[in-house]
């Protein structure tokens, strides 16, 4: 994954791998209603451009894609560990996406 800061945000910049990880977690937001959060500067650090097309992932030191639900009716049931399984699935392809990137 990202080692540091200056890696996370060569990756936001690359063509290659910046519109497929942004399309992957506005997927995400609009299936789940999810925030992406995480330690993030006010403007977007140079050397990158003001109006990028990434400018809100650029501005993120660190990320977490994170959304919130009810506590669900089954908590207390076998049943729950699927419930969480399912729950936990709506991030995979963006898991799957991160570990598949360039260190």
């Amino acid at each position: 994954m990202f080692h540091d800061v200056n890696t996370w945000r060569e990756t936001v910049d690359s063509e290659r791998f910046g519109p497929e990880l942004q399309a992957t977690i506005d997927a995400l937001v609009t299936e789940t209603g999810a925030m992406v959060a995480g330690q993030e500067l006010k403007t977007v650090p140079k050397p990158f451009a003001a109006d990028h097309p990434r400018r809100e992932l650029l501005k993120h030191k660190m990320i977490q894609v994170r959304w919130i639900r009810p506590v669900p009716t089954c908590i207390s049931t076998s049943e729950f560990v699927d419930c969480c399984v399912d729950e936990l699935g709506r991030a995979a392809d963006l898991h799957r996406l991160f570990v598949s990137l360039p260190a």
